[in-house]
């Protein structure tokens, strides 16, 4: 301030000013950094940019049914549990189709994950609300220790399924205009205003619809405006990889399924670069092919600790060496091995390449080891632009990355 008497009224006008609003003014440059809870895949942890969900913020996952939504969401909430031991989850289980096998086989600590079943949409917002608010020292009149609550990630499951009340009561004709979305707008602006407050991620699953008119995608999410410009992650889920993308093992001489692999595209990012795509393998069961239920981190970690600006894994020829521990072994399933058996070093790639995004530079020179002809044809981007996962061995692209 320029004056010792400008100093002094500024400071009274703080005081009053956290009288006011329970929440003081502070300097820019005293706002903490991005924390995150990662994801449970590092694939799409390197897609968000920053590691994972941010904490104090709105996340609305996307996609057609039985496409790993759910599965996705368990994952995250197993980070949760593991960063924080003293701190608890919630589900509000809209759908009514909460499968205690899933979350058991994921590792979920089920002590620690409370349940909770609405009869309407109007009880799931005021229930999101009482979740992020509850904490030790909240009063009538006080709000609380910013961060002090209970509950550190709460999954909402699903947007799409939240029936208004009044829906409820009317007849199967008779038409509701947006009462559905009129519910969720409230719900999205009190959420992101507490979520801020209180550190908490709120991760809610969205339903796809046909979209009725005849300009745009297909498919759309319901839930109104609000819930577009309220989340600060939106992803898509999608099937990926064709033939290719789907992982079977023989049962009795019979083929079964045990996993897809899937495309997560981050189409809104409001702490890094949207658009990348992270392309990861979601499996139903364990098995001995493929690795352990859920998504496989060390086949991730092996991929992205090959890629040069991260430079954990180096490969000559048939010899992968962990660069951490010197370690050298003959084959990328040794390897997978390896990592399964040494999580503290998949935690070390995965930050490692999650550092490497602050000095990426975008271009669209062609990759040193190829001449682009000029009069070849454009083609289309795979899903897998930025990361390529596949199981039957590493990619070009995550080899010269």
């Amino acid at each position: 301030m320029a004056t010792k008497k400008a100093a002094q009224a500024f400071d009274a006008f703080t005081e009053r000013f956290l009288k006011t609003h329970k929440t003081p003014l502070i300097p820019a440059n005293q706002v903490h950094p991005y924390k995150v809870i990662p994801t449970g895949s590092l694939a799409l942890d390197y897609a968000l940019g920053v590691g994972g969900w941010v904490e104090g913020r709105l996340v609305e996952l996307w996609g057609t049914d039985a496409i790993g939504k759910t599965t996705l969401s368990l994952l995250s909430v197993v980070e949760a549990q593991k960063l924080y031991p003293d701190k608890l989850c919630a589900f509000i289980d809209v759908e009514q189709t909460f499968d205690v096998g899933l979350a058991l086989g994921l590792g979920v600590d089920m002590n620690r994950l409370m349940v909770f079943a609405p009869e309407n949409a109007e009880k799931v917002a005021d229930a999101l609300k009482d979740l992020i608010q509850a904490r030790p020292d909240m009063t009538a009149t006080q709000r609380g220790t910013p961060g002090s609550n209970f509950f550190k990630l709460i999954v909402l499951d699903s947007i799409g399924a939240m029936i208004p009340e009044v829906e409820k009561q009317k007849d199967a004709d008779a038409a509701v205009i947006a009462a559905q979305a009129k519910v969720v707008t409230r719900m999205v602006k009190i959420a992101a205003t507490e979520a801020h407050f209180n550190d908490s991620v709120v991760l809610m699953i969205n339903q796809v619809r046909a979209n009725m008119s005849q300009y745009g995608s297909p498919m759309q999410t319901g839930g109104g405006w609000a819930l577009r410009h309220g989340t600060t992650h939106k992803v898509q889920l999608a099937r990926s990889g064709g033939a290719d993308g789907i992982y079977k093992v023989k049962v009795d001489g019979d083929e079964r399924i045990v996993g897809y692999q899937i495309a997560a595209k981050v189409e809104r990012n409001k702490v890094a670069p949207p658009g990348r795509v992270a392309t990861l393998n979601l499996f139903n069961q364990a098995t001995e092919a493929y690795g352990p239920r859920g998504v496989d981190k060390a086949d991730e970690a092996l991929v992205l600790g090959l890629r040069r600006d991260v430079g954990m894994i180096v490969r000559s020829g048939a010899w992968y060496t962990l660069t951490t521990t010197g370690e050298r072994v003959q084959g990328q399933d040794a390897m997978r091995d390896l990592l399964r058996a040494n999580p503290d070093e998949v935690e070390k790639i995965r930050l490692a390449a999650v550092a490497s995004l602050a000095n990426e530079v975008v271009t669209d020179a062609p990759p040193p080891d190829g001449e682009v002809d000029e009069d070849e044809e454009p083609t289309e981007a795979p899903l897998s632009e930025d990361l390529a996962f596949d199981r039957g061995g590493i990619s070009a692209r995550a080899d010269h990355a």
